[in-house]
């Protein structure tokens, strides 16, 4: 499958465009790159990782407080494994509860096929202070098609969160991304698990929080060529440290760095280990955060 990237970076100059005069939004962004992954033109048949790829990401986002119990999300992002999409989400918010659904859509992520239509969900549940859950899926529609120029993706998140007093909150978390796509037309299942702790910290009057985080991590590429269907799997205990940058109320920075302490390849990667020297096997990312002032505010009184 040939993900075309051109178009995406038309669309988030629209989209910055769009909003610089609108007022009381929060708009993030990012810009990720790394070499833990599989190349869409890996042959089944290879059974080296030598970490020389690098793959790019990121995330555009757009959030706005529509009243008190309503805000609307949209997000445009590139992933490793999902692709290309557009989303937006209207939630319900109270102290309790959330939850919200909108329209998912993957974008130039297939030669034949420009838009793929899907939803996303998100339901989430909050002991103010205390502890909170949520749920968040993004899906395709339609299910797994028999046509190889389709693709079907598809992802879930579960998040556990316990808030340390005033000063932290730390974070379970599983996440689980598949896309069904094809390959010289031979049907491939790419595929990745996550299993996560991830603990920021903060002080009142600090400018900065600091994010430290421990993963494992199961990539997984399945080719169903109708013989052997052959598994290229790469498995990985990841640590990752970030940084965010309080500027101002209104400006921040972030900037972070996951590196891979030990990997492994499964099934045809059997015997490939790599204690995160030779190769260095990295995730990095740095990014943004702007809340542009609502002037429907009072004076001398900001936006939550």
């Amino acid at each position: 499958m040939t993900r075309k990237p051109v178009p995406l970076f038309i669309i988030a100059v629209f989209c910055c465009g769009a909003v610089t005069s609108a007022f009381g939004l929060e708009i993030e962004g990012n810009f990720q790159l790394a070499n833990l992954g599989f190349t869409q033109s890996r042959d089944e048949a290879d059974a080296r990782y030598s970490g020389s790829d690098y793959f790019w990401g990121g995330a555009l986002s757009l959030r706005k407080d529509i009243s008190n119990n309503i805000q609307f999300e949209a997000a445009l992002a590139r992933d490793l494994i999902m692709g290309n999409s557009l989303s937006a989400l209207v939630q319900y918010k109270s102290d309790y509860v959330r939850a919200g659904m909108g329209p998912y859509l993957g974008l130039f992520n297939s030669p034949s096929i420009n838009l793929k239509s899907g939803i996303s969900t998100l339901l989430g549940l909050e002991l103010p202070g205390v502890v909170f859950i949520s749920l968040r899926t993004n899906s395709s529609l339609g299910g797994q098609s028999s046509d190889t120029r389709d693709y079907f993706a598809q992802s879930n998140t579960v998040l556990l969160g316990f808030y340390m007093g005033d000063f932290g909150i730390a974070t379970l978390g599983l996440t689980y991304e598949q896309l069904n796509s094809s390959q010289k037309d031979i049907p491939l299942t790419d595929s990745l698990t996550v299993y996560s702790l991830d603990m920021k910290f903060f002080e009142k009057n600090v400018p900065y929080r600091l994010d430290f985080s421990f993963s494992y991590q199961a990539l997984l590429r399945q080719y169903d060529d109708g013989g052997a269907n052959p598994e290229h799997g790469l498995d990985s205990l990841i640590f990752g440290a970030g940084l965010d940058m309080l500027f101002t109320p209104e400006f921040a920075l972030t900037l972070a760095v996951r590196a891979s302490i030990y990997a492994f390849g499964t099934g045809v990667l059997s015997g490939m280990s790599d204690l995160g020297i030779a190769p260095f096997l990295f995730q990095a990312s740095a990014g943004f955060r702007v809340t542009l002032p609502d002037d429907s505010a009072p004076a001398g009184q900001s936006q939550r």
